[in-house]
Parts: structure tokens; C-alpha cells; sequence
């Protein structure tokens, strides 16, 4: 069992020390906090204690949710203030379930979210030594000497003392470096690869992962928060995904390729200093055993063949047709192609990927392209938007349409299909005064247990075949989501198009709407003029008028230019003699369709 959890790679025993650290708390308090930073392994330590326990014999239940996704009165339970029926809570039900099971195998409940004022000083009857939880219906539910409640938690910033000291603490922490050693070690050992290949992985995880992580730490600042053990785990899904199990020698080539994008896509330029430029530079300089052209990025190539070739190879023309709305047609540019590998990629291995950006810059269009383009035959897509109100109530029942009931508590799409949940503007719901955020704290139980609560029935729901693509723009919004859902996510950082890209986009349509259409030849040659002005246009725009404190709305980018060539499609051929005979009322309703 050690080294299926990777054991084995924690030379200083700081892992089984912390487990340790937790079976001496149990037996001597019945609640015990499991403090952390996302990434710490917090988890791991009781998952890795209940399986211990269950194959020595000693059978442990546990009983998982989220406080944070549901309201108080779904929590304990409520009072309906018109009938003074009393309707049951998530926490109050279960238990009472638990305690009125005869044996006295450990049970345990576990509530994994942050902790705020407004649930857990409910919870202090719970906690002392009366150990009794008291409801407004004036029942007193007790629990029992083999039932734990286990709080895993990011810190005590809304604990009173009172509920502080009422615990256990075991503090977890990630400045260890253990946490994706660990991971690494687990990952290589239950892989299909031939022994070669585990050996040959294991060395180059130590020769490029450790410096590369050092230096992201040290050199660079960020626009969402990230874990070390996310990055690597982002890495094994490429591997899993892209890693070639026939050929020895494309390892390394492939596996440079991985760790670059796993690590750096999400660097940005922040503070006027261009972060992905940056780590460019360092790895050209420092990893030199693959080498990159001095010219350009690291970003700017991938491994076909074990060879390095420019995305820009993978471009395929559009033929656009006018009578498609713009709004719905993805041109293939070096960026969007490159992001499309990666998503794909990792879609396919179920790992969710969110595109980080500022408005405009084609994070929603390049992933509904996306979602067009993959096999209707193995996926669904469901694209749901969020605000400002978005709570988990809704939340939750937008995502529950497209499930189907399969057998027992078992929901998923229908069929076989795998559904893709896009969210788009992931951190727009409004924080509460404790900085959370009700509908993701859903995502995050959701994407940590696989499940959720029915809230009128109080029963699990199992939810399969599904996984997250999301969006958001961190300037915007409540900025960034709970790091504990964020480090899921491999995360990518969308720039907005170079000129040499809008120039490509924008041309595209306009010679597929005036190839057509039977326009003269000077109309079309004309049409390159119109898109160069009009890209200097919007530039000098931009440069002059600047988003400033008072000027919030000086906010130029790609929707204001797509606006205008949108508009300039809508430019037919027709007539003079037709012209002629046109009122203002005729031609108006002609560019309106």
C-alpha cells in the first residue's frame, strides 16, 4: 500500500509523519482540523488512513460534503415558518444515520470547505465534550464515541478561538517539496509504460521539473494562484495523452515539449514585464540538451517526429462562406492551433483546462470552436454562463439538465457520451463576506468526490462522464476562484492576436464574403487596404486611449474591430437600377437580416 501512494519517494518520512500526527488526534479528539495550502496533501493523509484501516480489518465510513455549497438550512436543517414542519439537513441527517448503525466501526464525516462564522459556530456543541448537536427543532442529535468529524480546511481566518481550540490541528505544508515528488512517484509506477521508458521518465523529472519549478517560484509573478503538484500533474496528463510508447529515443524531445507547456502556459505579461518571453530565455540558456532556434520562443514549437517544428505548419486555410454568421466561424491562426492541441489533449485523458485572458482576446470562441470540432459520437458539449447572481442553487440545475438516471444513484449524459461542462466567466459570482463563492465551491466538490447533494431528498447524487473547459478573465469578476478548485485546472494564459493574425482572420472573411458575391475586382482588392487601416486604427486607438481610474470604459480590443468587419459583411452587390428604386426603410431592412 506504501507505494502505491508513493511512499517510497519521501526520503524525509514528512508524509508518515503528518498520517501519524493524525491517528494520534483522532484517538484522542473526535474533531480534528486538516489545515493547508491547495496542494498539500490533506486529502491524502485521511484517504491513505481509511484504507489502512479498512484492510486491517477495521472498517471506516466516511461521509463527505461541502458546507460551503449548500445554504445553513440545508446544512442543519429548517423550519418551514407557515406549516412548522421540520425539514431535515444535510449534517443533521447524516447523523442521526450514522448513530443509529449497530457496529462501532469508525465512522467519519468529513466537511471540506473553508470555514466561516455563519455554519461552524453551530458546530461548538459538536466539537466540546457534550458532543451533541442541537437543532431548532429542539432535537439533540449525539455523536457517538467511533464518530470523528474531520474540517479539511485552507486556514482559520473566520474561527473564533472558541472553535479553534475545540479541535485538533494538524497543519499541512507544501514548502516541503514532497507533494509532486510523491505524485510523480505514483504516477510512473501504476503507468502501462515498458521499464525503459519508467526509468528514462524518472530521470528526467528530476533533471528538468525541480529547476523549472524553482525558477516559476522565484523569478516570475502570476495572474492566478498555482500549485507545484497541479503543474506536474497537468504534465503527466500531456505524457499520458501525447507520450509515444514505441520510441525510446523521442522521450526526452516529447517530454521537454510537455513540461514547457504544463509549466509556462500560464505566464503572462504582468507589471509591463513579459513573463512567457522570460522563461523563454532562462530554458534556451539553461536546458540546452534539446536545442531551440535562438530566434522566437520555446512556445513558438512542438515535436512532431522527435523533430522541432513551428505551429504555424499545422495552420490549414479557411474557406469562409458568407452566408455563415462571423460569430460562429474560428479561423485557424498559430495560437488558436497551438491551444487546440493542448485542449484536445487533454480532454481526452478527462483533465480540466481553463483559458485565462482579458476580454476579448478569444477565450469563448476558441473554445466552442473546440467543442465543434470534437467527435459528436464521443462528446457533448454544455455551455453554461455565469454572473454575478449565479449561487449553487443555480448552478447546480443548470447542470443536472443534460444528466440522465442511470442505474442506482448514478447520473451522467446520455448514452455513452462524455459531457464537457464549458463555463464561461468561471469567476463572476459575487463573493460573500467570507470570499467565497457558493456555485464554485459546487464545481470543487464536485471535481474532488464526483458528486452532489439532492437538496430535496437529502441523498448523494453520482455524477459521471463529465469534466470541465472554462473561462474567465482575472481583471474582472471577483478576479480568481478558490485556489483549492483553481488547482485542478491546467490553466493557460491567452494573449491577444499579433497583427500578422488579425491580418489573417479578418482577410479570411472578407475574401470569402466578396468571393461570393460578384463584386469588381477594385472592390476586392480594396478589401486589404480597409483591414490594414483599420488594424493602425485601432492600434493608435488603444496606444492614445488608455484605461485609466477615471476612464474605466477606455477598454479597445477585438470585439470593437469584429463589430466592424461584421458590418462590412453585411455589404451586398446590387444594381444601380435596383439602387434607384430603394427607399431608406427597404435598405435598412436588407442589412438588419
Amino acid at each position: 500500500m506504501e507505494s502505491d501512494f508513493g511512499y517510497t519517494n519521501d526520503p524525509d518520512g514528512y508524509l508518515l509523519l503528518k498520517i501519524s500526527q493524525l491517528i494520534e488526534l483522532l484517538e484522542i479528539r473526535h474533531s480534528v482540523f486538516l489545515m493547508g495550502n491547495p496542494g498539500s496533501f490533506k486529502s491524502f493523509l485521511w484517504k491513505v488512513l481509511k484504507n489502512a484501516k479498512t484492510k486491517r480489518g477495521d472498517k471506516t465510513t466516511v461521509i463527505d460534503f461541502s458546507p460551503k455549497a449548500i445554504t445553513t438550512n440545508e446544512l442543519y436543517g429548517s423550519v418551514n415558518m407557515y406549516t412548522r414542519e421540520w425539514k431535515d439537513g444535510i449534517l443533521s441527517k447524516t447523523m442521526r444515520d450514522l448513530g443509529q448503525i449497530p457496529d462501532t466501526h469508525p465512522k467519519w464525516i468529513m466537511l471540506d470547505g473553508d470555514l466561516d462564522a455563519n455554519w461552524i459556530e453551530s458546530m461548538n456543541s459538536v466539537m466540546d465534550d457534550s458532543r451533541l448537536l442541537t437543532l431548532p427543532s429542539n432535537e439533540r442529535i449525539p455523536l457517538k464515541m467511533h464518530m470523528k468529524m474531520i474540517f479539511e480546511i485552507r486556514d482559520l481566518n473566520y474561527a473564533t478561538p472558541a472553535t479553534a481550540t475545540r479541535a485538533g490541528i494538524v497543519c499541512m505544508s507544501d514548502k516541503e517539496g514532497v507533494q509532486w515528488q510523491c505524485y510523480v512517484k505514483s504516477w510512473i509506477k501504476k503507468s502501462t509504460y515498458p521499464e525503459p521508458f519508467k526509468e528514462q521518465l524518472s530521470l528526467l523529472f528530476d533533471k528538468y521539473c525541480s529547476p523549472t519549478l524553482s525558477w516559476i517560484r522565484k523569478s516570475t509573478k502570476i495572474q492566478v494562484p498555482y500549485v507545484e503538484v497541479a503543474l506536474i500533474s497537468a504534465l503527466c496528463s500531456l505524457l499520458d495523452a501525447r507520450l509515444p510508447s514505441h520510441n525510446l529515443e523521442a522521450v526526452e524531445a516529447w517530454f521537454v515539449f510537455c513540461t514547457i507547456f504544463a509549466t509556462g502556459s500560464s505566464l503572462a505579461e504582468v507589471d509591463g514585464v513579459d513573463y512567457r518571453k522570460a522563461f523563454s530565455n532562462w530554458w534556451k540558456n539553461e536546458m540546452k540538451t534539446i536545442k531551440y532556434p535562438t530566434k522566437g520562443l520555446v512556445f513558438d514549437l512542438y515535436v512532431r517526429d522527435s523533430r522541432l517544428e513551428e505551429w504555424s505548419t499545422l495552420v490549414e486555410p479557411l474557406q469562409y462562406r458568407s452566408t455563415t454568421p462571423m460569430g460562429e466561424v474560428t479561423v485557424p491562426t498559430t495560437e488558436t492551433v497551438c491551444l487546440d492541441y493542448f485542449m484536445k489533449a487533454l480532454i481526452e485523458v478527462s483533465h480540466p483546462v481553463m483559458l485565462i485572458g482579458l476580454a476579448g482576446c478569444g477565450k469563448t470562441q476558441s473554445c466552442t470552436g473546440l467543442l465543434k470540432r470534437l467527435d459528436p459520437e464521443v462528446f457533448m458539449g454544455y455551455k453554461m454562463n455565469m454572473s454575478f447572481y449565479t449561487d449553487s442553487t443555480m448552478l447546480q440545475t443548470m447542470m443536472e439538465i443534460p444528466l440522465e438516471k442511470k442505474a442506482g444513484r448514478l447520473y451522467a449524459p446520455p448514452g455513452k457520451l462524455q459531457m464537457i461542462y464549458f463555463i464561461d466567466d468561471l469567476n463572476m459570482p459575487a463573493l460573500d463576506k467570507y470570499n467565497t463563492q457558493s456555485a464554485i465551491e459546487l464545481i470543487k466538490q464536485k471535481q474532488d468526490y464526483n458528486h452532489w447533494y439532492d437538496r430535496v431528498k437529502i441523498q448523494v447524487k453520482d455524477i459521471g462522464g463529465t469534466q470541465y473547459l472554462c473561462c474567465m478573465n482575472p481583471t474582472a469578476g471577483s478576479f480568481i476562484v478558490n485556489p483549492r478548485l483553481q488547482r485542478h485546472f491546467w490553466t493557460s494564459s491567452v494573449q491577444f492576436p499579433e497583427q500578422n493574425a488579425l491580418n489573417l482572420i479578418y482577410s479570411t472573411f472578407m475574401r470569402g464574403h466578396f468571393d461570393t458575391l460578384p463584386f469588381k475586382v477594385q472592390v476586392q482588392e480594396i478589401s486589404n487596404w480597409v483591414i490594414k487601416a483599420a488594424l493602425n486604427f485601432h492600434t493608435q486607438v488603444s496606444a492614445t486611449f488608455r484605461k485609466t481610474a477615471q476612464n474605466m470604459h477606455y477598454e479597445f480590443n477585438i470585439r470593437h474591430m469584429s463589430g466592424v468587419f461584421s458590418g462590412l459583411l453585411k455589404a451586398l452587390h446590387l444594381p444601380r437600377w435596383l439602387l434607384r428604386n430603394l427607399n431608406l426603410v427597404t435598405i435598412m431592412g436588407i442589412y438588419s437580416k
